[in-house]
């Protein structure tokens, strides 16, 4: 006599149900013969509820039966931790040595431009950390990190309204209100409206924001910036720029334009000189600064490019655009200054900058000499993309390009009428 032993555990009934229920479901896709719930149910005694919550655990089980094919994927490394926690103090120093570069609740703070630039340069840094490990490490949101990189760096985050040189009398006030208040904005990096709220909460000084902004004004810390509000006959005024024949008329202007040279930033100036009747750019120069001797250069290469000086031209309100080497440089032809806040006088060249921004490559390279590379890479990057825009078709112009334009035929009555009228 032989004595079978079955090793093979029990199978309570719910378990057998569940499993059979699952089968039930892959046996009627494939098309195969299945018995059907009410069969599975009676003949394992089982419960309904209980037995299909049974069948959606077995279910969401199977994938983990069969695995890929290859390694398994290896874990994410962990950041470097000296990486994470110095990340973390730049950020945390930034904040303390310039308040109010972060401002507002939890949900949703304002940050200043010294600290978006900060952070960018952070993130340029610690490159060993992916996007996610660092926004964590910086305490600041995926999105907000995202966006900044995407926009970019911009020429104007130091613009001169908000950080300008002494324009007005140095303030004599004695008091230690006044000097608490010009000493608290010297370091601060926030809003204009949030610096007063600053001062009245943290500093204790009751003063409205008119006390404030007349008192960093007189003391030549703080320009207000202007309003664009139109004028009763800024409607009249509209289009009434008069453009006469190409060559008649230049318009010019700087920029800033920013040059990254081995992880440096090199700033240099610009100056550009664009037609007003064509919007063709006939003159450019590249300088350290905007000066006398930058607008003397773009004029000059705008004569060698289109062989003649023209009758007339536009230049904002600079000091350095109204010298006497620029009158003298420019003796053939009449000089006006642009109309303060009427940003239509420069139209021509605002939008020519513009579209160079939208258009021109960023300016990051590695190279030995720095400055002197940067110089000649901007010359070079903006002569390139004169020439392309010179030559492109323009549909509002039926198809002609600004050299075609520039280069139309002028009778002897439209120059009498350019000089009588300029």
């Amino acid at each position: 006599m032989s004595i079978v032993i079955d090793s093979t555990p029990a199978v309570s009934p719910l378990a057998t149900a569940g499993l059979l229920l699952c089968a039930r479901a892959h046996l009627q896709r494939l098309g195969l013969s299945h018995s059907n719930v009410a069969q599975i149910l009676e003949a394992t005694g089982a419960t309904r509820s209980r037995s299909f919550e049974i069948c959606r655990e077995i279910e969401s089980f199977l994938p983990c039966l069969v695995r890929a094919k290859g390694r398994p994927r290896a874990p994410a490394p962990e950041p470097p931790p000296d990486a994470v926690v110095n990340l973390t103090k730049s950020v945390l120093r930034f904040v303390m040595d310039h308040p109010g570069c972060v401002t507002g609740g939890r949900h949703h703070r304002q940050y200043a431009d010294g600290f978006r630039k900060h952070i960018l340069d952070l993130n340029q840094k610690y490159r060993d950390l992916n996007l996610p490990e660092f926004a964590k490490a910086a305490s600041l949101p995926l999105g907000t990190i995202e966006d900044w990189l995407r926009a970019g760096r911009s020429a104007d985050d130091e613009s001169p309204s908000s950080n300008p040189t002494s324009f007005a009398p140095k303030f004599t006030g004695k008091t230690a209100r006044y000097e608490t208040v010009i000493a608290a904005w010297k370091i601060w990096h926030g809003s204009f409206t949030k610096f007063c709220e600053h001062v009245r909460l943290h500093h204790r000084i009751k003063m409205a924001n008119s006390t404030i902004a007349k008192t960093l004004f007189d003391s030549g810390e703080r320009r207000p910036r202007r309003r664009g509000r139109q004028t009763s006959d800024e409607e009249a005024l509209r289009e009434s720029f008069e453009t006469f024949f190409p060559g008649a008329q230049w318009i010019g202007d700087g920029k800033e334009i920013e040059v990254t040279i081995d992880g440096n930033s090199h700033k240099f100036n610009l100056e550009l000189m664009v037609d007003a009747a064509s919007s063709a750019w006939v003159g450019l120069s590249v300088s350290d600064t905007e000066d006398s001797q930058a607008v003397i250069d773009a004029f000059e290469h705008g004569v060698e490019t289109t062989f003649e000086a023209p009758i007339a031209t536009t230049l904002d309100n600079r000091p350095s655009n109204f010298t006497e080497e620029v009158e003298e440089a420019l003796t053939e032809t009449i000089l006006f200054p642009s109309t303060p806040g009427r940003p239509q006088n420069k139209a021509h060249v605002e939008g020519a900058f513009g579209l160079f921004a939208q258009t021109a490559p960023p300016l990051d390279v590695t190279t030995k000499d720095p400055h002197e590379l940067g110089r000649q890479i901007v010359r070079i990057v903006t002569e390139t993309f004169a020439r392309l825009l010179n030559r492109r078709p323009r549909r509002d112009r039926r198809n002609k390009s600004r050299i075609d334009l520039y280069d139309q035929p002028v009778s002897e009555e439209e120059r009498i009428k350019a000089h009588e009228a300029l």
